[in-house]
């Protein structure tokens, strides 16, 4: 590869992405944009027997905007900046899922799945 995403070295890529989140007001939209500009990058990779199968940027917005819709419509009581839980495993899943409680206007709550129930229920209550 010559390039990451037309930046000649990772470090210009990233002070590329800092300089356009500064030149931006500061709001979720902008960070969103950010996050998923990228479209035709590979942001999630995994083998499945003999096969990779990769996600986009792309694809994986468009899976955001769906799951935050499905969201939205199994919560419709829940008031928006209502904290959502989010217990899973590290995944493409865990990501969409993230990125879709924030857009469907939620706080994610992170949990970890690794820890003891009753630790859990604790720290819940």
């Amino acid at each position: 590869m010559d390039n990451i995403a037309g930046y000649k070295s990772i470090d210009a890529f990233v002070q590329g992405k800092l300089n356009a989140l500064n030149s931006r007001t500061p709001s979720f939209d902008t960070l969103f944009d950010l996050m998923f500009s990228e479209a035709d990058n590979i942001l999630w990779e995994r083998s499945i027997g003999f096969r990779i199968e990769k996600t986009t940027y792309g694809e994986a917005r468009t899976a955001v905007g769906r799951r935050a819709a499905a969201l939205a419509a199994r919560l419709p009581g829940l008031p928006h900046d209502s904290i959502v839980g989010l217990c899973m495993d590290n995944s493409l899943d865990w990501i969409v899922t993230f990125w879709a409680i924030l857009c469907a206007g939620y706080r994610p709550l992170l949990m970890n799945l690794r820890l003891d129930p009753a630790v859990l229920e604790k720290t819940l209550a």
